[in-house]
């Protein structure tokens, strides 16, 4: 069920309406020293807020137990140079929960949606199990990161472009009947 899926993927647990996920709260982390990580995971701090820059790119794609997707989307973020580290974690994180629980839903609308990161990485990982979505992020403006961020995952991967679109206005404009679109954000 779905309810399982979110369960065993992020954690995640349900309320009585089907929609409505809450996450469990979190026991505090336990501060593991630096010198206890392998020296390329130690220099990565992943609530960094600087800039990915291209030569992040190496470090970052040799992350282990990541998917075989992940050094592309790297290489993607980090060539735009807009995107604060943590928002790169923070995002894939959430997209592979969210395509994990809901893997046939076509539409997603990223809401507050900032650079739209998470609109095209679930974009992605519908198209690589063959799911043709269609992704709308909504927020008040639109902010250079996310045309810079656009580009990038537009030239990269051509065959998405049409299915992503980026929408100027408020929330309360945002309307979808049950079951015809899923509501996302990262905040």
């Amino acid at each position: 069920t779905v309810r399982g899926q979110i369960h065993r993927q992020c954690g995640a647990r349900y309320t009585a309406d089907a929609m409505t996920v809450l996450r469990r709260p979190v026991p505090p982390l336990r501060h593991i020293s630096s010198e206890a990580l392998p020296p390329s995971i130690a220099a990565l701090r992943r609530s960094s807020r600087s800039k990915l820059r291209p030569r992040d790119a190496a470090s970052l794609s040799a992350l282990s137990g990541m998917p075989p997707l992940w050094p592309q989307v790297v290489d993607t973020v980090c060539s735009a140079s807009v995107l604060p580290r943590k928002e790169l974690f923070e995002a894939w994180e959430v997209a592979v929960c969210v395509d994990a629980a809901f893997p046939a839903i076509p539409l997603v609308a990223d809401l507050a949606a900032g650079h739209g990161l998470l609109a095209w990485l679930l974009l992605l990982l519908g198209a690589r199990r063959g799911v043709r979505r269609r992704a709308v992020c909504v927020d008040t403006r639109l902010p250079d990161a996310a045309l810079s961020l656009s580009d990038a995952f537009g030239e990269r991967w051509p065959e998405l472009r049409g299915q992503h679109q980026y929408v100027e206005g408020t929330l309360d404009a945002v309307s979808a009947a049950p079951g015809e679109a899923l509501f996302t954000s990262v905040h």
